[in-house]
C-alpha cells in the first residue's frame, strides 16, 4: 500500500473532472468499497490540496496504530475534533470564506495531532503540537 501521508503524484490521479481526486484515490487504495468511497467524498466540505505529514506526526500515527485516512476524512468534513467549541465555530466560517482550517485530534494512545489546511487549499498537513511553531 502507498504511504497515506503523501499525496499521489498528479499524473496518478483519476482521469476526468473529479472533485476531491486526491482523497478519492487514497480511499480507493485503502480498500473501501466504491459506494462507501462515494458517500465519504459526498461529505467533504473542502479540498485537501497536497497531503503531508511531519516525521513526528507520522511516528505518532504509527505508534498509536490509528489510520491517518480516518482523521484526514474527519478534517475535510469539517469535524474539528478536540478543538474548543468556539474554535470549531470559527472553523465553519473559515470553510465558507476559504480561510485556513485547523483541526485537533487525540489518537488512541493519547497523542495530540493537528491537521491544518492552508487558506488557498494547496496543502493539508498533520503535525504535532511541538511542531506548530515551525510551520
Amino acid at each position: 500500500m502507498n504511504d497515506p501521508f503523501v499525496s499521489p503524484p498528479v499524473g496518478t490521479l483519476p482521469q476526468g473532472n473529479y472533485k476531491h481526486a486526491v482523497m478519492r484515490k487514497i480511499l480507493n487504495e485503502s480498500g473501501f468499497p466504491a459506494k462507501l468511497v462515494d458517500f465519504m467524498i459526498s461529505e467533504l466540505k473542502f479540498d485537501s490540496g497536497e497531503i503531508m505529514s511531519s516525521p513526528n506526526a507520522r511516528q505518532a500515527f504509527k505508534a498509536s496504530g490509528d489510520n491517518p485516512t480516518f482523521y484526514l476524512w474527519r478534517h475535510l468534513c469539517g469535524d474539528c475534533g478536540d478543538a474548543e467549541p468556539r474554535e470549531c465555530k470559527r472553523e465553519e466560517t473559515r470553510v465558507e470564506t476559504n480561510g485556513p482550517i485547523v483541526s485537533c485530534y487525540r489518537l488512541r494512545n493519547g497523542t495530540l495531532i493537528w491537521c491544518i489546511t492552508d487558506a488557498p487549499r494547496f496543502t493539508t498537513a498533520f503535525v504535532t503540537p511541538e511542531e506548530l511553531g515551525s510551520i
